[in-house]
């Protein structure tokens, strides 16, 4: 901030920005971010920075529960976009579709998630969540399994393998 008061973040600029919304955010100060992101995408000219905004806009609506809002953000990002935000992003889609009642197209973005992120295992257990909530005890414990044996050994996915560990016991008590 001081540095955009001083006019020193030179090329930098739409970065900072960026930067100080993505902060905004993960403090809760949301409208101060949803703010800082429109005010960077009504700027003239392209910039792959553009992509992050709409993420970011995309994530507040999702987080409010405005799914169409959301979808609408994330369907503004460019389709080229492969940066680090698009496998976050791949999984707010599916999450869209998944509460919007398209369990199939949720499923789907599975192929748009590196066998490495994070947000594959929690598609998975979010679909493994919405069979049990049907009674679909195999598909839930199909969806678990592969979380179950994910090779992923970080504290995030060993506590995600515990949930997962323990909501497929219940689907198995559940299906007797």
């Amino acid at each position: 901030m001081k540095a955009q008061q001083l006019d020193e973040s030179g090329p930098l600029a739409d970065n900072a920005a960026l930067l100080r919304g993505g902060a905004s955010l993960s403090y809760g100060m949301e409208r101060a971010a949803q703010r800082i992101f429109e005010t960077r995408l009504a700027a003239p000219g392209a910039s792959p920075d553009r992509d992050r905004a709409w993420f970011y806009l995309g994530q507040l609506a999702w987080r409010r529960g405005a799914l169409d809002q959301s979808a609408a953000a994330l369907d503004r990002m460019a389709p080229t976009y492969h940066g680090e935000l698009a496998p976050e992003a791949n999984f707010l889609r599916a999450s869209i579709s998944l509460r919007q009642g398209d369990e199939q197209l949720a499923a789907s973005y599975d192929t748009l998630l590196p066998a490495d992120s994070p947000w594959l295992y929690y598609l998975y257990y979010t679909l493994g969540a919405s069979h049990a909530a049907r009674q679909d005890w195999a598909g839930s414990v199909d969806y678990f399994t592969r979380i179950i044996q994910s090779p992923l050994s970080t504290p995030e996915m060993k506590s995600l393998r515990d949930k997962a560990l323990t909501a497929s016991g219940y689907a198995h008590l559940a299906a007797e």
